[in-house]
């Protein structure tokens, strides 16, 4: 059986999300930032939004949209 990917691009940060094997591969370093975040930095957001220069705000919605597209939402 193939694994089905689905592609999205979120806020300019494409990502394929396979389905069949619940992974995230992406593009951008950002994503893996995101999908590690608890063993990075205890305060992840204001971490992510200084190393990429993008609001907390964009963070918090790019998270959401990752977590999104995993569950298969």
């Amino acid at each position: 059986m193939m694994n089905k990917f689905v592609v999205r691009d979120l806020d300019g940060y494409q990502i394929a999300i396979d389905t069949h094997n619940n992974n995230c591969f992406e593009i951008n370093e950002i994503v893996f930032d995101l999908l590690d975040r608890k063993s990075r930095c205890a305060d992840y957001v204001a971490y992510i939004s200084l190393k990429y220069e993008i609001s907390e705000g964009e963070v918090k919605k790019l998270e959401v949209d990752i977590m999104e597209a995993l569950d298969g939402s």
